[in-house]
């Protein structure tokens, strides 16, 4: 591990549990829980909005559209926040691994 200038496994591992880092695998599947949670939030409210959009009139359904594409767009950055810090833990575990 660069930080410590050290590439001995065992000095990494005490290292992490001294200064309490957690594992990069245990980081990702948390992220991904996280984003699972998000992913079946948004299609239940894109679900509802579409029963909602069933009865509405044109003014409501413009108002809809908004609230989709605002949903959609919460969901995309978050998305993409997730892909960067997914590659940040890749680069990180294989400039550890140097």
């Amino acid at each position: 591990m660069k930080i410590f200038q050290t590439s001995s496994f065992d000095v990494v591992k005490d290292c992490q549990t001294m200064f309490n880092f957690r594992r990069v695998s245990e980081l990702v599947l948390d992220r991904k829980r996280k984003f699972f949670q998000k992913y079946v939030c948004a299609t239940i409210l894109y679900v509802k909005l579409l029963h909602l959009w069933r009865r509405m009139s044109c003014q409501a359904y413009v108002q809809l559209v908004k609230l989709v594409i605002g949903a959609i767009t919460r969901f995309l950055s978050f998305f993409l926040s997730v892909v960067v810090v997914a590659v940040f833990l890749i680069s990180a575990t294989m400039y550890i691994g140097e």
